[in-house]
């Protein structure tokens, strides 16, 4: 090559090499652009990468020898936050790296760069270490307008790792005369009251140690709602005497705190003339409330009349303003107005504390507000009583919680089912209300009959209940006095075939108060009935058919039913199904329990689940009269019982495990895979073995499934069934390593 040609060949080398950078330095910049627009749109960052400025490159992998051994952090004036002391979210707060181990003091700068930032709040279940690689990114996100901390802990971690950063930047400076690495950051009002774990680390975390600060976050003391319930948990603002409400208040950075509230009765003066004056007080001895979470509810006595005889005194005018601006002999009455006044509001530092919160209208008028069905369950909240000593100091101290009944209202329910008819009253206290149920379109009973339930064991179709505390409620069952009625309406709604194919009824509710001035009519739920089946029950699995051989592919079939048709008891019934096939959830549940196949060497049920049925009705509902298959079948154990509150599903041998512990589904919903684990050294017979339980997973509980699963027994199965199975028969034993689990890797 000539010089000339050399010289030209290097210089377009060259310029090869600086266009590449160039390009390089345009794409760092272009990205970094799309993020700044992104935060200001306020989509939601990636957490995926970490904490990186502008032009730095997201090194994933670190090589280096150097590791951080201490972090510190600083407040804003860069004063040190030792542990123990709270951090705020109207702050920005600066970590700093203190201290490498210096393995290779050549590349310090370099890796102080490559320093890695993570968070985590290990009082969220799941939210640990773990879960904290890679949260933390450039962010310039606005304080969420809502708490965004409700929900499962799954849903918190998710909205923390997307809303808990509200700023965060990662610079290297320097500090006597040594380079170190920062991350400023700003937290989010809403962690309030959690405990914010943050690392720095380069090639793994520990997790614990010098190189993480924990602290507790406080946020600036404000009240997020103050609203009143009712027993049915529904937001009011209105009421009758003689009840019991409760004051739901939601604050930050108040916990520990106790809040001071005081009752007024916002006046009215609508007379022509204007007239000065202040609300009126209305007294409450037990007004005192401890902050012992971000929500607390606290129950307030409404009382009679003559607790607000002062404050009704001028909530009143002159039927004719225009004889007599003075005369006040004939006056009509308005409705008090009540509110809630924070009194030490000042002393407590509350930011933006408003004069009034919580209106609550007192309606003298007697009337049902509205009825519904519902379940009862027992709620503790802070009690309307006076305060007591405490035993030991001899102080004051708010007094014990108080334990009310919370109707939850429900919309949906099955044939059979024990449940609640609860009627919301005003000014009701002690009178009988008459309820009626009827269906809205006429299913199980004749067009305009109500329909006929138990009550204390009678068949009715009037249902009586004394207001009580506001509330008229009573316990039925949604049946009638026979079986062979009952089994009729199972009949008409359809037990048995496809889900899609049973039948729903509709309810709606008539009520009736007659030994009062004007005789109460009225009627409820016609527009959201409530709905009413016989059961949601979906088979565990496709086309269930029982499994002809055994696992040494020998023909046995009563081996594999509830029973002692292998000369010793077996537990459940195996159901046929080719690996992979999909589990179903049978009914409406809860994951109850999970648990996995723990070595290949050990036979037993492999990766299996439980689950907790919601409505054990439905349950009791499916049974069907079945002839057992084998003289070696067996009804049940001695333990099972049929009305138990709690019934248990297990499916066992699966292939893979497609739901969480704590999770809740839906009948139908697939669960899992159907497999051979736990079976050790395989099988020519791969299924599904289920069990039914009554109270607790032990054997003595154990039920026949048959009388639930309607499977095909050996004389139901078609040809193209038996030779599936053959087929499967004839195949070699497969090996069996433990499948991995899509949920619990």
């Amino acid at each position: 090559m000539s010089q000339e040609a050399e010289k030209i060949s290097n210089y377009e080398s060259e310029a090869v090499q600086k266009n590449k950078a160039a390009m390089k330095s345009k794409f760092a910049e272009r990205y970094q652009r799309m993020q700044d627009r992104k935060n200001d749109r306020g989509v939601a960052p990636n957490f995926n990468t970490f904490v990186t400025n502008a032009v730095e490159k997201v090194d994933l992998e670190y090589t280096g020898k150097n590791e951080v051994l201490k972090i510190r952090l600083l407040d804003h004036k860069g004063a040190e936050i030792k542990y123990g002391k709270e951090i705020h979210n109207d702050q920005e707060y600066t970590y700093e790296v203190t201290k490498l181990d210096e393995k290779d003091t050549d590349n310090i700068e370099r890796d102080l760069k490559k320093v890695r930032w993570c968070f985590w709040i290990p009082d969220i279940k799941g939210f640990d270490s773990k879960q904290a690689k890679h949260l933390i990114t450039i962010a310039n996100n606005p304080e969420s307008k809502a708490d965004f901390l409700s929900g499962n802990d799954t849903a918190k971690m998710n909205a923390i790792k997307q809303h808990g950063i509200l700023y965060a930047k990662k610079e290297i400076v320097e500090k006597n005369g040594k380079k170190t690495a920062l991350l400023k950051v700003k937290f989010s009002k809403w962690l309030d009251g959690y405990k914010i774990k943050m690392e720095a680390y380069l090639s793994a975390k520990k997790g614990k140690g010098d190189t993480v600060a924990t602290r507790l976050l406080t946020a600036n003391p404000e009240i997020i709602a103050a609203h009143w319930l009712n027993a049915a948990g529904r937001k009011i603002t209105y009421t009758g005497y003689q009840q019991e409400v409760y004051l739901y208040l939601k604050t930050l950075g108040l916990q520990g705190k106790t809040l001071e509230t005081q009752v007024f009765d916002q006046d009215i003066h609508p007379n022509p003339v204007p007239r000065i004056g202040t609300d009126d007080q209305v007294e409450w001895k037990n007004n005192k409330i401890k902050i012992e979470s971000r929500e607390v509810i606290k129950q307030f006595k409404v009382g009679n009349k003559n607790r607000y005889k002062e404050a009704q005194q001028d909530e009143a005018v002159e039927e004719n303003p225009f004889i007599g601006l003075y005369d006040f002999k004939n006056k009509i009455g308005y409705n008090l107005e009540l509110y809630i006044h924070i009194a030490n509001s000042e002393a407590l530092d509350i930011e933006g504390v408003k004069p009034k919160y919580g209106q609550l209208n007192l309606i003298p008028e007697e009337k049902i507000i509205t009825a519904f069905f519902a379940e009862t369950e027992i709620e503790k909240v802070q009690a309307d009583a006076p305060e007591v000593k405490d035993k030991k100091t001899g102080k004051s101290k708010l007094p014990p919680k108080a334990k009310v009944p919370y109707y939850k209202k429900v919309n949906d329910g099955v044939i059979g089912q024990k449940i609640q008819l609860v009627a919301e009253c005003a000014n009701l206290e002690g009178e009988e209300v008459v309820f009626k149920i009827y269906e809205k379109e006429p299913l199980l009973v004749e067009k305009g009959t109500a329909l006929p339930v138990l009550q204390n064991d009678a068949e009715v179709t009037e249902i009586k209940a004394v207001v009580t505390d506001g509330y008229a409620v009573v316990d039925l069952e949604l049946r009638q006095k026979s079986d062979d009625d009952f089994k009729k309406w199972l009949a008409t709604l359809k037990i048995d075939g496809k889900p899609e194919d049973r039948k729903k009824t509709h309810f709606w509710v008539k009520t009736h108060v007659e030994d009062v001035e004007i005789p109460i009519n009225k009627e409820f739920l016609k527009r959201s009935a409530f709905q009413v089946i016989s059961t949601n029950w979906h088979e565990p699995v496709d086309d269930p058919q029982i499994a002809i051989y055994n696992q040494h592919g020998i023909k046995k079939a009563k081996s594999n039913t509830f029973g002692l048709g292998r000369g010793r008891f077996h537990s459940g019934l195996d159901i046929f199904s080719l690996e992979g096939s999909n589990v179903y959830a049978c009914l409406d549940a809860e994951v109850f329990e999970i648990q996995k196949w723990a070595s290949k060497d050990k036979s037993g049920y492999g990766h299996n689940i439980t689950l907790k049925v919601k409505n054990p009705q439905e349950l009791r509902n499916r049974k069907r009269e079945y002839k057992k298959a084998f003289s070696t079948d067996l009804d049940k154990k001695s333990g099972f019982d049929e009305n138990s509150k709690t019934f248990l599903l297990r499916y066992a041998h699966l292939e893979d495990i497609l739901v969480k512990k704590g999770q809740f589904v839906k009948a139908g919903d697939i669960i899992g895979k159907s497999g051979v684990s736990g079976i050790a050294i395989g099988t020519h017979d791969p299924h599904l073995h289920f069990n039914i339980y009554s109270s607790i997973k032990a054997e003595k509980y154990l039920v026949n499934p048959a009388y639930y699963v309607y499977w095909k027994e050996i004389n139901d199965l078609t040809e193209a069934d038996k030779k599936i199975q053959e087929d499967r028969k004839n195949e070699k034993y497969k090996p069996n390593p433990i499948p991995k689990l899509s949920k619990l890797k």
